[in-house]
């Protein structure tokens, strides 16, 4: 089940508890271009990811196949792509060192991707320009999503297990 909802406060506010703010459901992320989906457990996971790649028309190649560890210990271990991306994000003061921080910065990547929580939990707060709010959903293993190129996010409260498999369109080399 994915657990999504509304609020007007600034993007990565921890006073603010989901279960007293407005829902949101898929649909409003469908209609801002994310799809998002909650894999059942017992599926191939990333099989999933890479159907939902395919039927975007994703080209399907190793090198645009990134596995991004949010874990600061395993952080060299990461794929030169994403320590690039990591690096300029923490620069331009878009990506909090420390991911539990009360106004946790936003990101945008160019590129749209899709992702696979292989691990762990955290909080995501995604744009909502159409109606000047932002959508928080609570994204653990096995979900799915579709990010749009451009779009503006958070990420916030990440487990020390926090993984993701991304599957990018073209390659940024």
């Amino acid at each position: 089940m994915i657990r999504a909802s509304r609020h007007s406060s600034l993007p990565g506010d921890l006073s603010l508890s989901v279960d007293s703010l407005r829902p949101a459901s898929v649909d409003d992320l469908t209609a801002l271009g994310w799809t998002v989906r909650q894999l059942a457990e017992g599926d191939d996971y990333e099989e999933e990811a890479r159907k939902l790649a395919q039927r975007l028309g994703y080209p399907l190649t190793q090198d645009l196949k990134l596995v991004w560890d949010f874990n600061k210990q395993n952080a060299d271990s990461n794929p030169p792509l994403i320590q690039e991306w990591t690096g300029e994000l923490l620069s331009k003061g878009s990506l909090q060192p420390n991911a539990d921080a009360p106004t946790a910065k936003c990101c945008m990547l160019d590129p749209d991707y899709v992702a696979l929580i292989l691990s762990g939990t955290a909080l995501v707060d995604i744009e909502d320009p159409l109606s000047n709010s932002w959508i928080r959903v609570e994204s653990s293993p096995g979900m799915l999503w579709h990010v749009p190129g451009g779009s503006l996010r958070s990420f916030f409260k990440l487990s020390e297990s926090y993984k993701i498999l991304t599957l990018f369109r073209a390659s940024n080399k």
